[in-house]
């Protein structure tokens, strides 16, 4: 692979990048994948992408700000995967032992339930609330998801907080141009 430092930045590439890492929650391998699938030319690697975020302030600062807004992409999608109901089959299979009182010995006991299948949406909200936690710190300290063995787990979110974190950070004065 070629030195990263010797490989010119791209304004339009980097601003793609932004843009589709802004608008889905697709990682960055994947949006660069994506690009040379659509026949972009001058897509670079993640490492060449790393070098532009390490090297060069206005794509950090882009890239930052991306990263941000994906993470209220997924925070958005946690919120609801949690409130919408996934129903599916639940099969169980239980072998008949005779060990237990008025349980014969027998074959395997299969039953089929249809309900809502909690077990896939709270792994499902954990990754998404995870990833929102990671990309945007206004959601990093308002949201809690904790758990007691054996209770469903409790997600504790501070709105107030989070709505007063963003207003603040959009709304602050912006830093003056580095020369």
């Amino acid at each position: 692979m070629k030195d990263p430092s010797k490989l010119n930045f791209d304004l339009a590439i980097a601003e793609e990048i932004c843009e589709r890492l802004a608008t889905s929650n697709d990682g960055l391998a994947k949006v660069l994948r994506d690009l040379r699938a659509e026949g972009r030319a001058n897509v670079p690697s993640e490492r060449v992408v790393y070098y532009w975020r390490a090297h060069r302030p206005d794509f950090k600062d882009a890239y930052k700000e991306a990263r941000e807004m994906q993470g209220e992409l997924a925070f958005d999608e946690a919120c609801r995967v949690a409130q919408t109901p996934n129903l599916g089959q639940i099969v169980t299979t239980e072998k008949r032992d005779g060990k237990d009182k008025g349980d014969a010995k027998g074959p395997t006991v299969k039953s089929v339930r249809v309900a809502d299948n909690v077990e896939r949406s709270k792994l499902i909200c954990t990754a998404l609330w995870q990833r929102a936690r990671v990309f945007n710190r206004d959601l990093a300290e308002s949201v809690n998801v904790a758990g007691v063995p054996g209770r469903p787990i409790e997600h504790k979110v501070d709105t107030d907080a989070i709505i007063e974190r963003i207003v603040k950070n959009r709304t602050a004065a912006p830093e003056p141009p580095r020369e």
